[in-house]
């Protein structure tokens, strides 16, 4: 077995000597709900009042989870609000309502069969909406937990002394489910379904740490459950994240000279050397090249050159890692285009 001083410095000569650099970009992503075209007013219902097949049921799941009074009316209500708050937010939307109405729930947890299209279409004429997001699913679990340990603690002209301190911890998991009605084609543009976690606790050598917990954990579920609901209406926007990408700097000379171009933030300069490259006697270092022409197309936004590089890359000169990156592109352009759709809806 080599000492392990050689081996790291075996790793750290495999890493300099590496064919490839990395870099990140960033990366703009259509919405992961796409509206229909015309869609420019909401109303948001709150469908989780317990039916009175399930209120048995239901009362029996609050008082098995040590549920907090209220939670679920006030809970529900908060998630409806975050929504109705970042529709407001969003450009595309002229109006949007919260139904003052509270409709039936057949189901504890989980997604009751579908609203009729007539009920729908008769709560979009009411409210002069397109559509409609219906919260379907609000339900808390709660488990609390309680224990003492002893503890030193120094009182005065006494000294030091044990004793007990208590710890009292509430951990709710909240499930959320939403449906995305669209009565002028009778479709469902979305159904989502999300568990999330909130937890408070409480500590100290009085006992009432335990009541003191339950109460911070029920602004803590009526907190989260607002951003649970503006977190739903943020699926409605593009998002934006950081990618790597690798692109090579070894071959020849102009590679290295690229490679240090790059590195000083000059992309278009180190792409005047791969260019150069394209034409080289060497096939492998031709594909290098063209692999090398498609990044600069990717980080300059022209993706359609950038597929048309990646794929000579590999057609021509068989460089197997371009065809990985071509899949990656078109993936790309295939969400560029989605993302433009719904830019241009938003219009």
């Amino acid at each position: 077995m080599k000492p392990w001083y050689i081996v790291l410095l075996s790793c750290f000569a495999l890493a300099s000597c590496s064919s490839m650099n990395t870099l990140t970009l960033s990366v703009t992503e259509p919405s992961p709900i796409t509206l229909p075209q015309h869609v420019s007013s909401a109303a948001i219902v709150n469908r989780t009042a317990p039916d009175s097949s399930i209120a048995f049921l239901h009362k029996v799941d609050q008082i098995l989870s040590a549920e907090l009074k209220g939670i679920q009316e006030e809970g529900s209500s908060e998630v409806l609000r975050g929504l109705n708050q970042q529709l407001q937010a969003n450009q595309r939307f002229s109006n949007t309502v919260i139904v003052p109405v509270a409709y039936k729930t057949t189901r504890v947890n989980d997604f009751s069969p579908l609203l009729s299209w007539d009920e729908i279409e008769k709560i979009c004429q009411t409210h002069s909406v397109d559509i409609l997001f219906v919260l379907e699913v609000y339900d808390t679990d709660t488990k609390l937990s309680y224990k003492t340990v002893p503890v030193t603690v120094r009182v005065p002209i006494i000294g030091e002394v044990t004793t007990l301190e208590h710890e009292a911890t509430a951990s709710t998991n909240v499930r959320t489910g939403w449906r995305i009605y669209y009565p002028e084609q009778r479709i469902i543009v979305d159904q989502y379904l999300s568990h999330d976690n909130v937890t408070s606790s409480g500590r100290g050598i009085n006992p009432m740490v335990a009541a003191a917990a339950i109460v911070g954990q029920k602004k803590a579920i009526t907190s989260m459950s607002f951003d649970l609901g503006v977190a739903y209406g943020k699926q409605l926007l593009p998002y934006t994240h950081r990618v790597s990408r690798s692109y090579y700097v070894r071959g020849t000379n102009n590679f290295k000279i690229a490679k240090r171009r790059a590195r000083a933030g000059n992309w278009d300069g180190a792409a005047e050397l791969w260019f150069i490259e394209v034409s080289h006697s060497k096939r492998k270092i031709a594909g290098r090249a063209h692999y090398n022409m498609a990044i600069i197309h990717e980080i300059n936004g022209n993706l359609t050159e950038a597929i048309e590089w990646a794929e000579k890359s590999y057609t021509d000169f068989n460089n197997k890692k371009a065809l990985r990156y071509l899949r990656i592109l078109q993936q790309r352009k295939s969400q560029h285009d989605l993302l433009q759709r719904q830019l241009s809806d938003m219009e």
